[in-house]
């Protein structure tokens, strides 16, 4: 039969701190992994965001050329004054 040895005092208390411990640190590694879990989705939201944002930024360029385009078009190569809402040509007229 085995023998039964009681544990000091000290050595019940080591035990229980170790255990807390690992308690501890288990919440510390799951609240991590939460952490993390929520800032990937972040990240993932802001990519997205940024991908429509750079895309308007490329429709907004093909407009503003086309735009300019037009301009030339209809009034010649110049530059705008858009404060006072004139057309400077560049070449000299006749």
């Amino acid at each position: 039969m085995s023998e039964i040895k009681k544990l000091e005092q000290n050595e019940i208390e080591a035990i229980t701190n170790i255990r807390k411990n690992y308690f501890n640190i288990q919440n510390v590694i799951g609240q991590i992994h939460l952490s993390r879990n929520n800032l990937d989705k972040q990240l993932e939201n802001l990519n997205i965001q940024e991908e429509q944002i750079m895309k308007e930024y490329t429709n907004t360029q093909n407009k503003e050329k086309e735009f300019v385009q037009s301009l030339q078009e209809k009034y010649g190569v110049g530059t705008l004054d858009i404060e006072k809402g004139e057309f400077i040509s560049s070449t000299p007229q006749s």
